[in-house]
């Protein structure tokens, strides 16, 4: 029985297959104990400078947090 919830917002997907294993891993372990919730949001543009392309993908987030989050 999950006693909370936990919600990731993750930029981009995995590609490395050991990244997958690990997530997948602790994914089984948390989900225990919390119902877990994961929203992926796509990688700014590749072309745009590391500040622009973070800030693109900064508000990508904060639009899944504000459509998420129940305070």
């Amino acid at each position: 029985m999950a006693a909370g919830r936990i919600n990731f917002i993750w930029v981009g997907k995995l590609k490395e297959k050991f990244y997958v294993a690990g997530c997948t891993h602790y994914e089984k372990k948390l989900s225990r104990f919390y119902r877990l919730d994961e929203r992926i949001v796509r990688d700014g543009p590749g072309k745009l400078p590391a500040p622009e392309r973070n800030a693109k993908e900064g508000e990508a987030i904060l639009a899944k947090v504000r459509k998420t989050t129940c305070w």
